[in-house]
C-alpha cells in the first residue's frame, strides 16, 4: 500500500505546519500553513485589527523569508542528512500530477497536495515521550543525541530555532 493511500488523522500543529499521522502509524505527513499562525488569542486579535495595511504587508515578507529558509534547510536535510531526519519525500512546488490523501479529525475530506507544500517524515516519539516510556534507556538515547549532534555539526548544519522537547524523536 502506497504512503497516501492510507487515511491520515490529525496529529497538532506547530507555528507552520499542521501534522496528520498515518493510518499504520509509521509516518506523518507535515502540511505547511499558507502563513505563520499562532495559536488565537483576544489580545493578539485586538492588535491585528489596529494593523494597517504596511504592517500586514511587513508581516507577509517576514513569513516569505522565513517560509524559504525553511524550505532550503529541509532540501538540504533531505540530502545529507535524510536517515537522521527520518524524511522520506518533500515537497515545496505545485505540481501536474495529482497527489489526493485523505485526512480525518472531526470531519473526512480529500485534499490534493499537488498543490501545497508538504513533507513526508517517518513517525518518531519525541524525545521527552520516548524517556518516560523507556526510562532505562536514558543513557544510551543521550550517547545517541550526542552523535547525532556532532554528526550534524561535522556536515555544517545547526538550528537555533529547533526545541528538543518538540523537534526531535527516535
Amino acid at each position: 500500500v502506497s504512503i497516501l493511500e492510507q487515511k491520515f488523522t490529525y496529529l497538532g500543529e506547530g507555528a507552520q505546519v499542521y501534522a496528520f499521522v498515518s493510518e499504520d502509524g509509521n509516518t506523518v505527513l507535515k502540511i505547511f500553513k499558507a502563513r505563520h499562525q499562532k495559536s488565537f488569542k483576544f489580545s493578539r486579535f485586538f492588535r491585528r485589527l489596529q494593523r494597517d495595511d504596511d504592517d500586514w504587508e511587513i508581516s507577509e515578507i517576514k513569513w516569505r523569508v522565513k517560509f524559504q529558509d525553511t524550505t532550503r534547510r529541509y532540501k538540504e536535510a533531505f540530502v545529507y542528512l535524510k536517515d537522521e531526519a527520518g524524511l522520506i519525500f518533500v515537497h515545496f512546488q505545485k505540481s501536474r500530477l495529482p497527489l489526493l490523501v485523505t485526512l480525518t479529525d472531526k470531519y473526512t475530506f480529500e485534499i490534493d497536495l499537488s498543490q501545497h507544500p508538504f513533507i513526508l517524515q517517518k513517525k518518531a516519539l519525541l524525545i521527552p515521550e520516548y524517556l518516560r516510556k523507556y526510562p532505562e534507556k536514558k543513557g544510551q538515547a543521550t550517547e545517541a543525541l550526542k552523535e547525532f549532534f556532532v554528526t550534524r555539526l561535522e556536515k555544517g548544519f545547526s538550528d537555533p530555532r529547533q526545541s528538543l522537547d518538540v523537534n526531535y524523536g527516535f
